[in-house]
């Protein structure tokens, strides 16, 4: 597997304030590089290298999929599309893909292992604590079904830290706007 695996590193200190999102496709020029900027460690390939979310983003168009958790049915099938269409996505100026998940760097290891991911330009952010999609005001409470706080199911173009455009679903259990082909289509 040549996928990155990377994980938060927030000081406790941190508040970040959510802002606000909409359940439909727009084009937004809110920032996807909090202030102070989030850190990434990262633990493949290079263990304990750190990124943070301005260097993540700086001077290309990254494409940020946000996925509710590692191992659910859908979340399974949503991804592998993205790495074996990335030359796809490249064609249209996207320099990397990221996929963003509120689940441990362990998790993400192990689920980025399950599907066989090897696209180089593919990496996997573990928002740990939720900080990340929190500030992108993409939490979703699913306590009641025994999940707790996750993200919901979005993808959005990032440009130089700036989120140009966003496909968020109505629903957590939705693969509509987010899927690669649906996004491939809009962008």
């Amino acid at each position: 597997m040549a996928g990155l695996v990377m994980r938060f590193r927030v000081p406790s200190t941190q508040f970040i304030r959510p802002q606000p999102t909409s359940f439909r496709r727009f084009a937004s020029s809110q920032s996807a590089t909090p202030n102070p900027p989030i850190e990434f460690k990262t633990t493949l390939p290079a263990p304990n290298d750190f990124v943070n979310t301005n260097e993540l983003f700086k001077n290309k168009k990254v494409l940020v999929v946000g996925v509710v958790g590692a191992f659910t049915g859908v979340c399974d099938g949503q991804i592998p599309p993205f790495a074996q269409k990335f030359a796809e996505f490249n064609a249209k100026g996207i320099d990397q893909i990221a996929i963003v998940s509120v689940n441990d760097h362990a998790v993400l290891k192990a689920f980025a292992k399950s599907l066989n991911l090897s696209e180089p330009k593919l990496v996997m952010l573990s928002d740990f604590d939720g900080s990340f999609t929190r500030s992108l005001g993409m939490e979703v409470d699913l306590s009641a079904a025994k999940l707790g706080k996750r993200s919901k199911r979005y993808a959005m173009l990032v440009d130089n830290g700036k989120i140009t455009k966003q496909f968020v679903e109505e629903k957590v259990s939705d693969l509509k706007v987010s899927s690669a082909d649906s996004v491939l289509k809009n962008l």
